[in-house]
């Protein structure tokens, strides 16, 4: 009697095993819509592929050359470079130097694919976002024969350079091309304490550089010394030059 009753519970479990591996083999086919009964009722179901998304932007897409490609899922965005305007699959170069860009007031500015070129003008130096004027196209000349040191100053006759304003000065002409680099005696240059360059002149690699300035005392020594800056122009020196200390003081000049 156990044993019937035993065989009786196992057969729904049975059968509802052998439905349930129909199931399990007819869900292999993703793609097809099914109908199962169970007992009577109707199991309806439907199953889809889930595709891992594709990355276009590997492969063939419509952004142009100037642009960047953007995966999405399901899809991607193409968006024009920096330099560039259009919707991305078709992209245009920006003319900066028509508009607002970074150039310099003193530089040209000179327009390329994606960007644009800043170039200072003739005269002046800095790369083109920051221009100065370079000294050795700005500067204001000292002719006088007076000032050179082969000139002895007559007695009471003295001259001193506290007219001169701060900036960049050449000798030219009758005055000479340069500062003297050894010492030059009191009453030389039409003036008392006669100023020389204590130190040798820079190359054109060398720059702006600081040099000091000494104005021979009467005896020996210097009665007064000044730094100022020199700079090589490849064919010519340029002195920066400020008022001298005292005076009667002067700048000497030679050739």
């Amino acid at each position: 009697m156990m044993s019937k009753v035993a065989n009786a519970k196992k057969t729904p479990a049975t059968k509802m095993e052998k439905l349930q591996n129909v199931l399990r083999s007819e869900t292999t086919n993703r793609h097809t819509a099914f109908k199962i009964a169970i007992r009577g009722k109707c199991l309806v179901y439907k199953c889809f592929c889930i595709k891992a998304d594709i990355d276009e932007c590997k492969g063939n897409h419509s952004c142009h050359v100037n642009a960047t490609c953007m995966n999405i899922k399901g899809s991607y965005v193409c968006t024009c470079n920096p330099g560039y305007i259009g919707n991305g699959s078709d992209c245009t170069d920006i003319d900066e130097c028509k508009g607002n860009h970074s150039c310099h007031l003193n530089a040209n500015c000179t327009n390329n694919l994606g960007s644009h070129v800043c170039e200072c003008h003739p005269g002046y130096i800095g790369n083109g976002r920051n221009c100065t004027a370079d000294p050795c196209y700005h500067y204001k000349n000292l002719s006088d024969a007076s000032r050179k040191i082969s000139y002895a100053t007559p007695p009471y006759s003295e001259l001193c350079d506290s007219v001169l304003t701060l900036g960049w000065y050449r000798f030219v002409g009758a005055a000479g091309t340069k500062m003297p680099t050894t010492r030059v005696p009191a009453y030389r240059c039409s003036t008392t304490y006669s100023g020389w360059l204590n130190g040798a002149h820079p190359t054109v690699e060398d720059g702006e550089v600081k040099r000091v300035v000494c104005f021979s005392a009467r005896s020996s020594g210097c009665k007064y010394a000044i730094r100022i800056y020199v700079k090589n122009c490849s064919s010519y020196y340029i002195y920066k030059l400020v008022q001298p200390p005292g005076c009667p003081s002067r700048f000497c000049s030679t050739d």
